[in-house]
């Protein structure tokens, strides 16, 4: 009884320490679809007109692409979603900048 106890910890032990390697040169979370740095994926320099404006004046409109508005300090997921657009609000709620996320 005492060798399948033992063994069963070996086993255990092994199978845990290839579980546990370090990984250091590798990041924890990765997006699958990363844009070059100023691509304008989601074709957010047609909406530059809205910056100054309120947030408030995209209640009524309807966009053919996914669109956020985003409050400073508010949460939103870390998804990243190449054709939607993002709306910056300042405190105040008038929109500072759009960007493709």
């Amino acid at each position: 009884m005492r060798s399948k106890t033992l063994t069963f910890t070996l086993v255990a032990a092994v199978a845990l320490t290839a579980c546990s390697g370090r990984n250091a040169d590798r990041p924890r979370h990765t997006s699958a679809i990363q844009p070059h740095p100023g691509q304008d994926t989601c074709q957010a320099a047609g909406y530059n007109p809205m910056i100054g404006k309120p947030g408030s004046i995209l209640d009524g409109m309807r966009f053919s692409v996914p669109i956020r508005l985003i409050k400073p300090g508010q949460a939103v997921t870390m998804d990243f979603n190449p054709q939607r657009v993002n709306f910056f609000t300042n405190e105040q709620g008038i929109i500072t900048s759009i960007r493709c996320a």
